[in-house]
């Protein structure tokens, strides 16, 4: 659960207890989000912005009372791809994202910056030629954070269908990118996690922290190892001390007396 997911949940407190006004906060922390979500499912950056526009409009203004902040997000979503359904599951293949491609062209980021940034690019192309359910699914679950059974409220689709198509989109992104590490989900978390720049932006989003992280070698747990070596000294001690006491060795009987 993102740190904006779990603050938009004690701004839904304060709305449950009268205050109105918090909706246009959680709509905030949500905008993101929601942008990257009509943007990967249909490749048009002025209808997502228009788009996105419209839906905080009517989500903040509506006349609805919600129950919880699962069902005003899940209302929000609906809302989100009721706008076009025609051009909703668009091929996007071709869709990049800016800010691995400045990654890429700059001459001054390293060899290795630059090999992982070329994997996170594959495996944005490859997440862009699934297909619309599938692509879907990918966004909804890692991206927005919901629950295969959330899913099912904003697509109609059952849970079961939901979750096996998401398991096979895993598996056909860990095939298609083999330079993946072990959790496939943890690479495609830190791949979505950096929003699409909006259009009137000059700069894209730095990267540089999941380029960084991405695919890192593991460490060499050090605490751990200590913690065994203590704890094998300890029992090697005991079993010494049990041995003198129940076997009491003649040295032990040997007296000065």
């Amino acid at each position: 659960m993102t740190l904006d997911i779990v603050k938009q949940y004690d701004l839904f407190e304060s709305y449950a207890n009268g205050d109105n006004e918090k909706l246009k906060e959680i709509l905030n922390l949500e905008k993101a989000m929601l942008f990257d979500y009509s943007l990967r499912m249909t490749g048009d950056i002025n209808f997502s912005e228009n788009v996105i526009k419209n839906v905080l409009v009517k989500m903040e203004k509506s006349s609805s009372k919600w129950e919880d902040l699962s069902s005003f997000r899940i209302a929000t979503y609906k809302l989100v791809r009721s706008y076009d359904q025609k051009s909703w599951n668009a091929d996007v293949s071709k869709l990049e994202h800016p800010s691995l491609l400045t990654m890429i062209k700059n001459p001054e980021v390293s060899s290795n910056q630059k090999q992982r940034a070329l994997a996170f690019n594959k495996l944005n192309q490859t997440i862009s030629s699934c297909s619309g359910p599938a692509r879907e699914i990918i966004i909804l679950h890692i991206r927005s954070k919901f629950t295969f059974s959330d899913i099912n409220k904003i697509i109609g689709s059952t849970r079961e269908e939901i979750e096996r198509s998401f398991l096979e989109s895993i598996r056909y992104l860990k095939k298609s990118v083999p330079s993946l590490p072990n959790n496939p989900r943890k690479a495609v978390s830190s791949l979505l996690v950096y929003p699409f720049p909006e259009k009137e932006k000059a700069e894209a989003v730095p990267i540089s922290g999941m380029i960084r992280n991405f695919n890192k070698p593991k460490e060499k747990d050090t605490n751990s190892a200590s913690f065994y070596i203590v704890l094998a000294i300890f029992f090697l001690i005991i079993g010494v001390i049990i041995y003198l006491l129940l076997f009491k060795p003649r040295v032990l009987r040997f007296s000065f007396f």
